[in-house]
């Protein structure tokens, strides 16, 4: 038995609150919205009958920050004064999408009516909000007695009643063509809850596109109260997703496969809308496709396919919403699949109307069938029978749907000649204009970011068109249009743009680096949802008292210009205004004398030297000597933003944390090798822009795999609680592992997997991040990665070895020669342009772990271990005040 979920909007513009009053509920489903504009579901658990505005605001940050930024992002470039201005993102935080200003045109709604009087009157009550100035509203009665007449004559007297006796919902779907008095059709069906703004947002997708016939739109669901509803939306329901889409073909083309493979992707007939001039050229629904209960042929996407082959402009637009009371019952499931298989249906008529069509449309058929069985054997091993049943029953009308269609095209035939309708004209083709470009033809057009964006209407000679973008006269890029032939609109335009460019829109700086763009948007968000709500909450933004202190221990290796640098913004933080602060050098090349000529400029800063060469040598003796209640680490080669140590430190104010990483991104991506390094494992040293957290559990929940503790970054962006490094499960940094030592690199990851093994959390804030300047040298970044190679052989020995965890055999043995494989195989096919010598490099470096792990364990026990870390209370000597 499946719980009832709780469905509601998000409106983010308007505050992220509470939602409270959940105690029947197990579950909340938010549609978030922007200024209107659906941006995504959020999904989350009821606790105590309510869903705090603090989990909201979190779990819409860490899902919906790309479509967020995305669609601000669309609101800037269509509002003229943010060019005028100049752009910043925080400008955007606030700014809603301008009013439509052009000319609204009169629009026939139809809803087509044959079932129950309860749900058409749903959806007549909510057709009353809409903001819409001119309506012609039909009510099509397709029942049998006509039992939808007295309601709506005599409670909606203001709406046009109208009686189609042929039964089939297409039938209904006609007689709206041939009665609708509006240049636009508007469709829908009883049981639908339109959205206010629904027509409106149709408007504007015609009215901004002449070249659009069709548009459709997001359905959501109303309610998932019943286990039939919240099944059905489990299997898809009936949302397309929320970007907009373009469907076109080029004339005369043929159907891309995956038209013809998911004809569903383009909408459903619960929301679509037409120009009506359309079906005078390519003819009315078919209603042979929907003509009773065992034709269920899905006559809606059988037009939509139609459309898009004579060579008209379908556009999917997510702002034109409406709600469906989808499935209440089996019955109603059943029914479902039953129209779900007349997809099949769909696509034999497609055949027949086009038979260039028709071997694609055999091969789709194949495909979809040995889905469906597919299918079925995976719904054997599910715990619900019911979903057998549904699937089988799916199968069935899937196989039979075709004959039974062939079956009503004989009956429906002498109606349609009575009727006047013509299911599709097939007029004779035009030649082609003298003036068209062949279609591998391309325009080139200039668009300048500095100036109001115009449709371009000069590129209907040619199929394509390439358009370069420039910023006060400078290029940046291009972005290339199929536009067959056609005007390319502003929307279109900005879609483009948006999605090429991201927020380098809001750079001048032709190399500006997304991530850093990416970090400070996604902090600016979080300021604007969070930290309003803690703001108007009378919450602290600063989880962590002021008396808490802090030292930062900065391990250097002879890169005195890397340190200065580093030092300087170390200086710069605003902790130093808030907490107790100190700094820490450790030397751990002191012969050079570089790190202490540095030092000279920072009297502030604490400068210890180590000798004995390797990381963990040197963060443990900046660790040993350190006061704070927390200690920090990381790279002389980081340079930090003013407000990373605040943000870093904020999660210990749960008890419960005893570790925090952050993020690293690349301080530039000018040498091939810095660009390299970061697509390496996905991101370089990034581990994303979502927060994450790691405990016991988690530990524990790895059976059949290694612990990826590297998930959590790396000592170059951490902080510690200091009297861990006296718990004896703990302890300080293993001195045989990290940069410097044999075996590569593995001290991070390792003392990662011993915190949460001793059932403590680490949580990872991408908020606070720091720059990091990658290995500018081809031949540097290869013994990196060779030595990155061996220090993850390293550290699954050593948690083989110390902790008797046998996953790490797993690690060894098939995860990490499966990454290799992988890399190799993406090479030879081209996916990626990492030199085939370092990739070679680490492989070598994974066979030579071993030894150098023994090597590297020798070397410590020659050289010895690291004094141990004692807490300040028990020193019998006080370290200098604080800084």
């Amino acid at each position: 038995m499946l719980n009832k979920i709780k469905v509601t909007d998000i409106e983010l513009s308007q505050g992220i609150a509470t939602i409270e009053g959940l105690e029947n509920y197990d579950e909340l489903q938010g549609l978030v919205r922007l200024f209107g504009t659906p941006i995504g579901y959020v999904k989350v658990p009821v606790k105590a009958g309510k869903v705090t505005d603090q989990t909201l605001s979190q779990i819409i940050l860490e899902q919906h920050n790309n479509q967020i930024i995305s669609q601000l992002l669309h609101n800037g470039l269509a509002t003229p004064a943010t060019k005028s201005s100049g752009w910043r993102f925080e400008d955007l935080l606030t700014l809603s999408p301008p009013e439509y200003k052009g000319s609204l045109p009169l629009v026939s709604v139809a809803i087509c009516f044959s079932d129950r009087i309860s749900d058409l009157t749903i959806t007549l009550n909510s057709l009353k909000h809409l903001d819409y100035p001119y309506l012609d509203i039909l009510v099509v009665d397709n029942t049998p007695d006509g039992k939808a007449e007295i309601v709506v004559t005599t409670q909606y007297p203001h709406l046009r009643y109208i009686r189609e006796l042929c039964p089939g919902i297409d039938w209904a779907r006609n007689r709206a063509i041939l009665e609708a008095k509006g240049d636009i059709i508007a469709y829908t069906n009883s049981g639908v809850l339109v959205d206010s703004e629904w027509v409106k947002a149709l408007v504007k997708v015609f009215a901004e596109d002449a070249n659009v016939m069709a548009v459709t739109g997001l359905v959501t669901p109303a309610e998932l109260e019943t286990e039939s509803q919240i099944l059905f939306e489990k299997n898809g329901g009936l949302s397309r997703g929320f970007e907009t889409k373009h469907y076109q073909i080029a004339p005369e083309g043929k159907m891309p496969p995956a038209f013809l493979c998911s004809p569903e992707m383009f909408g459903t007939g619960f929301n679509m809308a037409f120009r009506r001039s359309i079906f005078t050229e390519i003819g009315y629904f078919n209603p042979a496709l929907d003509a009773d209960a065992d034709v269920q042929g899905n006559g809606d996407l059988e037009m939509f396919l139609r459309l898009i082959k004579e060579g008209h402009s379908l556009v999917y637009e997510p702002s034109a919403l409406v709600r469906h009371q989808e499935c209440r019952s089996y019955n109603e499931m059943r029914a479902h699949s039953k129209n779900n298989a007349g997809i099949c249906s769909a696509l034999l008529c497609s055949a027949i109307n086009y038979p260039d069509e028709r071997l694609p449309i055999f091969r789709m058929g194949l495909v979809k069938t040995v889905a469906h069985l597919v299918n079925f054997l995976r719904s054997l091993f599910k715990a619900n029978p019911s979903s057998v049943d549904l699937v089988l029953a799916e199968i069935e009308d899937w196989l039979i749907s075709p004959i039974n269609y062939l079956k009503a095209r004989e009956k429906t035939a002498e109606i349609l000649v009575e009727k006047g309708f013509s299911l599709i004209k097939t007029p004779e083709k035009a030649d082609p204009q003298p003036t068209r470009k062949p279609k591998g033809s391309r325009a080139v057009r200039v668009l300048e970011l500095n100036q109001q964006i115009e449709a371009i209407a000069d590129a209907t000679d040619y199929a394509n068109t390439r358009i370069f973008v420039t910023r006060n006269g400078s290029a940046i890029g291009y972005i290339d249009i199929a536009n067959y032939y056609q005007s390319i609109s502003i929307s279109r335009l900005q879609a483009a743009l948006v999605e090429k460019f991201g927020l380098t829109l809001l750079e001048p700086d032709a190399d500006a680096n997304i991530d850093f763009l990416k970090a400070d948007a996604i902090a600016a968000l979080i300021q604007q949802y969070e930290g309003k709500r803690k703001k108007e909450e009378g919450i602290e933004t600063e989880g962590l008292p002021a008396n808490i202190s802090v030292s930062v221990v900065v391990g250097t290796c002879d890169r005195p210009e890397d340190l200065r640098k580093c030092l300087l913004s170390l200086m710069a933080q605003t902790s130093r205004q808030i907490r107790p602060v100190e700094i820490i050098v450790v030397d751990n090349r002191p012969e050079t004398r570089s790190a202490s000529r540095v030092l000279v400029e920072f009297p502030d800063v604490e400068f210890i030297k180590e000798e004995r060469s390797g990381a963990s040598y040197a963060r443990n003796a900046g660790i040993v000597v350190s006061t704070g209640d927390i200690v920090v680490t990381t790279d002389d080669d980081t340079i930090i933003p003013p407000d990373w140590l605040e943000k870093l430190i904020a999660p210990f104010a749960r008890p419960e944390v005893m570790a925090v990483t952050g993020n690293v991104l690349p301080a530039e991506l000018t040498a091939r090798s810095q660009r390299l390094f970061e697509g390496y494992g996905g991101g370089g040293l990034s581990r994303g822009y979502k927060q994450f957290e790691g405990n016991r559990e988690w530990f524990d929940s790895f059976r059949l795999h290694s612990v990826p503790t590297w998930l959590f970054g790396g000592t170059a962006n951490s902080a510690f609680r200091a009297n861990i490094f006296c718990y004896p499960e703990i302890g300080l940094m293993d001195e045989a592992l990290g940069p410097g030592m044999p075996s590569g690199v593995g001290e991070d990851t390792y003392l990662f997997y011993k915190i949460m093994k001793a059932g403590h959390t680490i949580v990872y804030e991408p908020s606070a991040f720091v720059w990091h300047t990658h290995r500018r040298d081809i031949a540097d970044l290869g013994r990196q990665l060779h030595n990155y190679s061996k220090g993850g052989v390293s550290y699954h020995l050593t948690t083989l070895i110390n902790d008797g965890d046998l996953r790490a055999i797993f690690g060894i043995l098939l995860e990490m020669p499966k990454w290799y494989a992988g890399r190799i195989i993406k090479r030879i096919l081209g996916w990626t342009d990492d030199p085939i010598l370092i990739i070679l490099k680490e492989i070598i470096g994974y066979l030579a772990a071993p030894w150098s792990l023994w090597q590297s364990r020798l070397r410590v026990n020659r050289e010895g271990f690291s004094s141990p870390y004692i807490p300040v209370e028990q020193r019998t000597t006080t370290s200098s005040e604080l800084k």
